[in-house]
């Protein structure tokens, strides 16, 4: 009997306590957004970077599925594994492995559509993920068409996620802001690199992005999955591109605005106001296309400029 009364006397305590002004526990911190990068295979050798410090992630990308089978996959060339453990001391936590991308995505229709050709690629390209020290893989189907396709897409999504379970590995997904998935895909992922880039002239504006974020919102991804994407590279009414180094060396000048030469890019100033939109709308973090074309000068680089501004505590927007 003693121990039955024992409850209302610790619920009088408390009751008695709570006008004190007893500290409550602090929330949790909101993670860290993440910074990833991509790294094309034909950049790899040549690109000698000093640090990586704001990349949380690097995207190897990758692994071409053209031809008529895309098993066995094919292996890293010489030299590449080595570099990318070299890039991991500078910086990333994780390294991913992109498949498909631009030109490169012909095989995945087919091996998706078929049961046991999925099952066997996913079961290679786990074991290509622990043969190489890949942290996960990035899907980049450009571009599954009709309803079957995208049925097939989340499939291979989400077979992959339980695949990968075990060794705790990523799966993430790079899509334009156009492709409408089914809810179960985005359910299915750990992250979605929301390409944001490429548009009509001028390109990858910052009303561009929130209208790109509100339509993925709106087709049932969470905020917290969706890193928005920004070009490290400019382009013309034409459709041409340029690096951004590239139109900063040429311009001999801190940019201002976003056009240089008739090449609408993204300035620092523009890249500090997609940060605080990303803040705002509490997204996974930021992405770009690709590490290396950013400016090597500290004055002008991209990468420098997220460093910054992820490196302070960011308050939320008073516009929005």
């Amino acid at each position: 009997m003693a121990i039955r009364r024992t409850f209302p006397v610790l619920a009088l305590l408390i009751a008695a306590l709570a006008p004190l002004g007893v500290p409550a526990a602090d929330p949790p911190a909101a993670p860290r957004p993440v910074v990833v990068g991509y790294l094309p295979e034909y950049k790899v050798d040549g690109w000698k970077p000093d640090r990586l410090g704001a990349v949380t992630d690097l995207v190897y990308f990758g692994l071409a599925l053209n031809g008529p089978s895309a098993l066995p996959l094919p292996p890293l060339p010489e030299g590449v594994a080595e570099r990318l453990k070299e890039l991991r001391k500078l910086g990333p936590q994780r390294i991913l492995v992109c498949v498909g991308g631009w030109d490169r995505s012909t095989a995945f229709p087919r091996i998706t559509a078929d049961k046991t050709e999925r099952a066997a690629f996913i079961q290679a390209l786990a074991a290509y993920c622990r043969t190489n020290g890949f942290d996960g893989v990035d899907y980049d189907w450009e571009h599954p068409e009709g309803p079957d396709q995208l049925a097939s897409l989340t499939t291979l999504l989400r077979e992959t996620r339980e695949a990968f379970a075990d060794d705790k590995r990523l799966v993430t997904m790079a899509v334009p802001a156009w492709l409408d998935l089914p809810e179960e895909a985005y359910r299915a992922v750990d992250r979605v690199h929301l390409m944001s880039y490429d548009q009509p002239f001028p390109q990858s504006t910052v009303e561009q992005l929130e209208k790109d974020i509100e339509r993925l919102t709106a087709r049932g991804c969470p905020p917290e999955k969706i890193v928005a994407g920004v070009p490290f590279y400019g382009r013309n009414a034409k459709g041409d591109a340029r690096t951004y180094g590239e139109l900063m060396s040429n311009s001999r000048r801190m940019a201002t605005g976003d056009v240089i030469d008739g090449y609408a890019f993204n300035s620092p100033a523009t890249i500090r106001r997609k940060l605080q939109l990303i803040q705002d709308k509490k997204l996974g973090g930021v992405m770009f296309w690709e590490i290396t074309q950013d400016s090597a000068s500290p004055e002008t680089s991209l990468l420098e400029v997220i460093r910054n501004e992820l490196s302070r505590d960011r308050a939320p927007s008073r516009t929005r």
